[in-house]
């Protein structure tokens, strides 16, 4: 038989061997059928689908195809090399014969097909042809049937033909069950297996990857290692899988180092690495990793820009695209829907928009995975029409896709739009899906269509997926969240969905959102009458009930229930128990609770950290993140915000700037939380100039940036550097809030810039922030530190609500401003109003009683902070121990001093100034020797205070030895020691040693020349001091009030004005810097001791302040020294008008007018 011209060209045009070409001749003879299927041996193995297929022609135009031994090889090559079923079932049907070879290959096609339903059929007719199956047969017949009840039949006929314990079957069983779900089915047939290998454990593993449990992916795969079993590249992807799905990096790098130390490589391999360490947040390891691979491929760098747009930063997901762009490398459908879902959390909405005009390009836009991204992203940025154009390009929307527009319609207050512009034919496509009706049902909600509401739940009901668990759940929280607490408790009451533990965790989560925490105890407990055992996430729910409510007792209970259930090491509820008991103070819970963790994920880390940070225990944050490190975890944002909070804490400079350096390293710089961190933290270190480095280094500061860095030049006392930011601030886009207000009112009042303080309160009135309790605390503190009380009442008076905070401001400002008996008369109306008094508020009005007239008042207030348990309080006793001492009580004021907590600097000065005032200069030298001892430092003040002491009682000796220590301490360049010694020493007329210690002082500032001044007025030195009073002026400094004050006094007792020029040029400066009636009245007195009595009086007159009648007295006195009748009687004329002038001014004033 000769075959047609055609098929010998055609095989000849494809390449085809020689050899066929001379058994397939032109002649009559047919080639001989052993050299036939030789040949097609030969072909075995070869993939080229169109030359097999001429193949098989060229034997169908000879007959050759249906003998049957060149039937049976036939079919196996063309189903393993074609793929082409339709010519292989032709060629199978063609034979009379099949051997179990061509059977169990024509079965594996179906296979690969999975068609169990055809694979069943074939496995019927080979038994009915009288064939008996063989290993094969079952392995390509239970690879068909993944996903189907069929397997569960073909495994009974291989028990029935004795197959269970062939190692090729029970790994196809093995695989088949675990691909259905059917894991515990999977393992009964593994644990019967009498010999398992790579592909059978593997086949185990695969199903597991995604779960955290004893008998997940690891256990499995160190079992397999201990029984001998080498793991292949599948098992290490596996694996490595499953370390990145449950963030098991310590794990992860165990397998890391077990590939190096094997010398395993592979592409597959790589990127199975990255995607681990991309997965755990490790990026930097990821990224070592892939630049350590010489070619990249589009799974490597999707893995890295995944890994980025899960955890940040941000940034350098989209860095990756461009540099995959830059390879070559073409990004897939993965590539673009990270690379979105990243530009959506950085806010980058035009690098978004320009990656969409890419992927419409490319001709993808309507892919449901990138559809549904684009949508969401559009939805979150505020572009509704966009993500609405894309939403409606999408030929079936999902219900995810439904959910981004409805929450971002939701957001922008749109919601009524979606219900208007979409019909009801549009939204039966996703109908069925729980998803939307969860969605749609929110809506209807959010506009307040409570009837559409509950007709959607009726037909939730008629379609009956009310008890579907995932529907139930949701429907019960959208009702429990929108208000409808008694809806959703109906809900649970009325149908089968209060059986399933999802819908009560989805009540308990909407108690938490309203702050219902008691009511969620009740849900709670009917839960558990109901017979319905909690789960993780209903734990959660209720310990963090727990935690706001700060029911500790509560939370031990429910704790050792879940111990009973079984959950103690399950991660979510080990983090809830951690927060609970580390924001209670229990940190060594805490600690226990993570110990036992079965796995420690990055929240746990951090909410241990943060914890410890937040009660103070910035020591142990550290320690914890040591630890952290040693275990090869880098923590991520979250963790490094923490941690450079402690370091700013505990001053740990180096630390904090080794964590800056892996932080820029890192690339977290650019997170603008991390960004804030750091400013806080250099604040504490003192290094402002390393504060505003990374402030201006910060592109797009928000109003936390702007806080944190006037918060820590307030709190650093540089209040006009505060004041400067604060103006560069109004003058950017950023809006002062709350907080900023209130940094710039405490500057205000450290400054005392009232005027400033008074433009800002009319600032916060104008934004109607008035009413915010922190605002208004500030504002009566403000207003009471300037002494405008009536301005601080009148704040006061307009607080919606007053705690302990505004009334202890009030009371302390009427303390301040001298005014005792208006301070109690606020402390009683504080007590009448059911406020507790604070520490500082008793202090405060306990200074209030320092007058004897109160004495009785005092001890009643002495009386109740006994009763309290704060007669230890520093502050509190420190008063005591003043008012004991002042009012000549030593033997109370020891009683109360012995009695302290801990004495510090501020208790001593009480005690001092006590023995001062009772003039018992050797009480205060003993507590000068005694100080030390205690461990007190002798700081500035306390030495002021002492100096001062001896000052009073004349002691020269003691204060040249307090001078001698004070040079040994390093305090003889302090400004207020220095001012003190000049003071005392002049005080005790040892003028040169007063003007020796203001000489040897560099610093010279107004306060010191003023204290020479002062020193030289002590001794009589008038000329002196306007000497000095000159000098200051040349090297620049300005006089204030205190200046001018003491060198009118020692010009006064000195009766020395000075030549001519020097009087005029006094006299102007006096004149025209006088701020106080104090200033007035020894101006007076100077001039009326010299004799210049015109003078006085026309400075009398020309002031703006009235001059009191002490003022008048004086001048009239001097009128009768020189006998200057007409001025006399004109002062007289003056004094005797005024009304409510005490008898004996009045008396001495008309004796002395009688005597003129």
């Amino acid at each position: 038989m000769m075959a047609p011209l055609r098929y010998i060209k055609r095989v000849k045009d494809l390449g085809c061997s020689i050899n066929w070409l001379c058994l397939l001749n032109q002649t009559d003879d047919l080639p001989v059928i052993e050299d036939v299927i030789s040949m097609l041996r030969r072909c075995k193995g070869n993939r080229d689908a169109e030359l097999i297929q001429g193949i098989y022609l060229l034997l169908c135009a000879t007959g050759l195809d249906i003998h049957n031994d060149v039937g049976n090889h036939v079919v196996p090559l063309l189903v393993e090399s074609t793929g082409l079923w339709g010519i292989s079932q032709q060629a199978f049907n063609r034979m009379d014969h099949h051997t179990i070879h061509s059977w169990n290959s024509f079965l594996s096609g179906f296979g690969k097909l999975e068609q169990p339903e055809h694979s069943l059929k074939i496995y019927q007719r080979m038994l009915e042809n009288g064939t008996c199956p063989s290993s094969h047969t079952y392995v390509a017949l239970l690879h068909s049937c993944i996903a189907c009840e069929a397997g569960s039949l073909v495994h009974s006929s291989i028990v029935q033909d004795g197959f269970e314990s062939d190692v090729f079957v029970g790994s196809s069983l093995v695989d088949m069950y675990s691909k259905s779900g059917f894991i515990y089915d999977a393992q009964v047939v593994f644990d019967c297996l009498l010999e398992r290998d790579v592909v059978t454990w593997n086949a185990l593993m695969a199903p597991l990857i995604d779960q955290d449990s004893d008998c997940g992916t690891f256990h499995h795969f160190e079992r397999m290692k201990i029984e001998g079993v080498m793991a292949d590249l599948v098992s290490y992807i596996y694996v490595l899988k499953a370390c990145g799905c449950t963030k098991a990096i310590k794990k992860g790098h165990f397998i890391h180092a077990e590939l190096e130390e094997r010398g395993i490589q592979s592409s597959f391999l790589s990127n199975a690495i990255i995607d681990m360490y991309a997965k755990c947040g490790c990026l930097d390891e990821a990224h070592l990793v892939f630049s350590d691979l010489p070619v990249h491929d589009v799974v490597t760098w999707n893995s890295l820009i995944a890994g980025y747009a899960e955890h940040g930063p941000f940034c350098e997901a989209l860095k990756c695209f461009g540099n995959m762009q830059l390879e070559d490398i073409a990004p897939d459908l993965v590539s673009f829907v990270c690379v979105i879902k990243a530009c959506g959390l950085l806010g980058e909405v035009g690098m978004a928009q320009a990656i969409h005009s890419e992927i419409i390009m490319k001709g993808i836009e309507g892919e449901n995975d990138i559809g549904n991204c684009l949508v969401h992203m559009y939805a979150d940025a505020g572009l509704i029409l966009e993500a609405q154009m894309i939403f409606d390009m999408l030929l079936f929307p999902s219900a995810l896709a439904w959910n981004a527009l409805i929450t971002g319609l939701e957001v922008n207050g749109l919601s009524q739009k979606l219900m208007e512009s979409y019909p009801q034919t549009k939204m039966d496509n996703a109908l069925s899906n729980p998803i939307f009706y969860s969605s749609y049902l929110r809506l209807c909600l959010d506009v307040g269509d409570k009837d559409t509401s509950y007709r959607m739940f009726e037909e939730v009901l008629c379609k009956g997926q009310e008890n579907h668990p995932s529907v139930g759940r949701n429907l019960v929280s959208i009702f429990a969240n929108s208000g409808l607490h008694l809806e959703a408790q109906a809900i649970l009451g009325t149908s089968c969905i209060g059986d399933f533990v999802i819908a009560w965790n989805a009540l308990l989560a909407a108690c938490l959102e309203y702050g219902l925490c008691h009511d969620a105890f009740q849900h709670f407990e009917h839960m558990k009458q109901k017979g319905i055992s909690p789960d993780a996430f209903t734990f959660v729910h209720i310990l963090q009930a727990c935690t706001c409510i700060q029911a500790v007792s509560e939370g031990q209970t429910i704790h050792k229930e879940a111990i009973i259930l079984g959950f103690e090491r399950d991660t979510l509820v080990g983090n809830t128990l951690i927060s609970m008991y580390i924001k209670n103070f229990l940190s060594e819970e805490a600690l226990f609770v993570l110990t036992n963790l079965q796995s420690k994920d990055s929240v746990t880390w951090n909410t241990l950290i943060s914890g410890y940070v937040d009660i103070g225990a910035s020591e142990a944050a550290l320690n914890l993140y040591e630890q952290l490190q040693m275990e090869g975890v880098t923590g991520d944002c979250v963790t490094v915000t923490s941690i450079l909070k402690a370091c700013g804490n505990t001053r740990a400079m180096k630390d904090g700037q080794q964590l800056h350096s892996d932080v820029v390293k890192r690339g977290l710089e650019s997170d603008i939380i991390v960004s804030n961190v750091l400013i806080f933290m250099y604040f504490k270190f003192c290094l402002h100039s390393d504060a505003r480095a990374v402030f201006d280094m910060i592109p797009h500061k928000n109003v936390v940036t702007w806080n944190t860095m006037l918060e820590g030049y307030v709190d650093s006392a540089l209040e006009y550097e505060a004041m400067h930011s604060f103006n560069l601030m109004q003058l950017g886009p950023t809006s002062p809030n709350c907080v900023t207000y209130a940094c710039m009112f405490k500057a205000y009042i450290a400054c005392k810039a009232f005027d400033k303080g008074q433009s800002l309160h009319s600032q916060v009135i104008i934004r109607g922030l008035e009413g915010d309790p922190m605002i208004g605390n500030l504002l009566v503190n403000m207003y009471a530190k300037f002494g405008t009380l009536a301005l601080a009442q009148q704040v006061f008076d307009m607080l919606p609500v007053t705690d302990y905070i505004p009334w202890t401001a009030l009371i302390g400002g009427y303390v301040e401003q001298g005014l005792p008996l208006e301070a109690l008369q606020c402390f009683e109306k504080m007590q009448q109003a059911g406020v507790l008094p604070d520490v500082a508020a008793l202090a405060s009005v306990l200074k209030a009683c320092r007058s004897k007239k109160n004495e009785e008042k005092f001890f009643a207030l002495h009386n109740e902070t006994v009763i309290k348990g704060l007669e230890g309080d520093l502050s509190i006793g420190s008063t005591l121990v003043n008012v004991y001492a002042k009012w000549g009580m030593l033997a109370d004021a020891h009683q109360v001093f012995n009695k302290l907590d801990a004495r510090n600097a501020v208790s001593w000065m009480g005690l001092i100034l006590g023995y001062v005032e009772n003039g018992s200069l050797e009480n205060v030298w003993h507590c000068y020797r005694k100080i030390p001892s205690e461990g007190v430092v002798l700081d500035p003040p306390l030495f002021a205070c002492i100096i001062a002491a001896c000052s009073n009682f004349g002691a020269v000796q003691k204060i040249l030895v307090l001078h001698v220590d004070i040079v040994q301490k390093g305090y003889e360049m302090d400004l207020f020691i220095t001012s003190s010694l000049i003071h005392s020493y002049a005080t005790c007329g040892f003028l040169m040693e007063a003007y020796d210690t203001f000489h040897k002082f560099p610093e010279k500032n107004v306060v010191s020349w003023s204290a020479m001044i002062k020193g030289f007025g002590l001794n009589h030195s008038g000329q002196s001091a306007l000497k000095c009073f000159e000098d200051m002026q040349r090297t620049g400094f300005v006089p204030n009030a205190v200046t001018f004050t003491n060198l009118i006094s020692a010009c006064s007792h000195s009766s020395f004005i000075g030549n001519d020029h020097h009087y005029s040029t006094f006299i102007e400066q006096i004149s025209t810097s006088m701020t106080t009636l104090n200033h007035l009245t020894g101006m007076t007195c100077l001039l009326s001791r010299t004799g210049q009595l015109d003078e006085a009086k026309q400075l009398l007159m020309s002031t703006p302040w009235a001059p009191d009648d002490d003022t008048w007295v004086t001048l009239l006195t001097s009128c009768k020294v020189f006998l200057e009748a007409a001025l006399g009687h004109s002062c007289f004329g003056q004094l005797i008008v005024h009304e409510g002038i005490p008898q004996s001014l009045k008396k001495e004033g008309i004796s002395l007018g009688s005597e003129l």
